[in-house]
């Protein structure tokens, strides 16, 4: 009886192996045949999917690209086009991309969802030229930011060099960036006048409360000395700071104040 059960389960396996090796080579029947005609069928859908993609940046052009960038994979993965042709759709996509995107960046508004967006699908596609242009716009708001927060020379001239570099189109479509760049100079100025050049005014003007020694009070006279010297240079002019700074009475000081010995 077992040997007869054993006899039965080795048929039906044969069976089975039979079936599945008709199974097999009729599907590699149809990838060779109709096969032919799903690679045609997908390559002119994403054509035509691509051939309906808006030019100009819409609320759905993430979507619409997403959607286009994920049926090329699919089609790939499914052998319905071939690597070449997926090169190619993703080359078009990647053109229509960069006009849809660059109409964007011609906004006057520029916001950190759709910037996302555009930065998300631009990696994608390797497009490092809108890249750059997406992290251009949170280098140049960095900048903004820093300018208000200098305490030194060098701190005031990097921040105007950097500025200068995002102070260009399409940077400067934006509102928010054309206006705060321009006025990252003046910003960074004035913070570095108030941070580092006031106080050390202050307390040379109220010199016999500040210093016991006249070498104290003439180390930071000089380090005020060349800060005035250096918005000189710059033509930079503070009319506040200017009469405070011609208040301070030197020569009273080197009278007043003992030598350090």
């Amino acid at each position: 009886m077992e040997k007869k059960n054993i006899i039965k389960i080795l048929l039906v396996s044969v069976v089975l192996i039979g079936l599945i090796y008709l199974i097999v080579v009729q599907f590699n029947k149809v990838g060779t045949t109709e096969g032919n005609i799903d690679y045609y069928e997908f390559s002119a859908k994403i054509e035509m999917e691509i051939d309906s993609l808006s030019t100009g940046w819409i609320n759905s052009s993430n979507n619409d690209f997403r959607t286009i960038l994920s049926d090329i994979d699919i089609a790939k993965g499914m052998n319905g086009i071939s690597e070449d042709d997926a090169i190619d759709l993703t080359k078009r996509t990647n053109d229509v991309f960069k006009v849809s995107a660059d109409s964007y960046f011609k906004r006057i508004s520029w916001t950190d969802k759709e910037l996302g967006e555009i930065k998300c699908i631009a990696l994608y596609l390797h497009n490092n030229g809108l890249v750059s242009i997406v992290d251009g716009y949170y280098s140049a708001k960095s900048v903004i930011a820093s300018s208000r927060t200098c305490a030194s020379t060098s701190a005031v001239d990097n921040c105007i060099d950097r500025a200068a570099s995002f102070n260009k189109a399409p940077w400067t479509n934006c509102a928010e960036l054309k206006e705060g760049l321009a006025q990252v100079r003046t910003n960074a100025m004035e913070s570095y006048i108030n941070r580092s050049l006031a106080p050390i005014c202050d307390r040379l003007i109220n010199y016999k409360a500040n210093y016991t020694y006249f070498d104290d009070f003439d180390n930071d006279f000089q380090k005020l000395k060349s800060g005035k010297v250096y918005l000189d240079q710059k033509s930079y002019s503070n009319p506040t700071f200017d009469s405070r700074y011609n208040s301070i009475q030197y020569n009273n000081a080197a009278n007043d104040l003992d030598p350090r010995f």
